[in-house]
């Protein structure tokens, strides 16, 4: 019954993610809610048992991007989560909405500044306009706590 649960809990951020939040633009662009939902799951169950499933997603959304390097948004997610579950640890220990607020926001900069990194290192345009950073991090936080509260819940009910 985990299994299914997870399997359904998976392709509803799926569905959202491509079918739902491309049409819903704010100044182009829309959160990434496998990143949100990966940061999330770090702060809650940590990243060593997100392993796997980080590699699979990162590697769907490097295919399903159009960039031509396969293992950016893998790499990226990974090394976010990993910084996600370091403040989480270090820093923010409690778990209060100011802590996951910052640690979302925190996550949010990381993630598009490697990208930024990578994609100029390997010479590929990217996207980059501070005002388009305000707005996915403002949009991705209204999507992401709730997403989170929720993971809370779930991930309370299936232990």
């Amino acid at each position: 019954m985990k299994i299914v649960s997870i399997i359904i809990f998976v392709l509803f951020i799926l569905f959202l993610q491509i079918g739902i939040l491309p049409n819903l633009q704010i100044v182009s662009v829309y959160p990434n809610l496998f990143l949100l939902c990966f940061v999330g799951l770090t702060i809650l169950i940590g990243e060593k048992k997100l392993f796997g499933w980080i590699i699979a997603f990162g590697l769907f959304l490097d295919f399903y991007s159009f960039y031509s390097i396969i293992g950016i948004s893998t790499t990226a997610i990974f090394l976010t989560c990993f910084l996600a579950q370091f403040l989480n640890q270090r820093y923010l220990k409690k778990e209060n909405k100011l802590s996951v607020i910052l640690i979302f926001i925190t996550s949010l900069i990381f993630y598009e500044l490697l990208l930024l990194i990578a994609f100029k290192i390997f010479g590929i345009g990217y996207d980059f306009y501070p005002l388009g950073l305000v707005v996915k991090i403002v949009y991705s936080l209204i999507l992401g706590l709730p997403i989170f509260y929720t993971m809370k819940w779930y991930v309370g009910k299936i232990k």
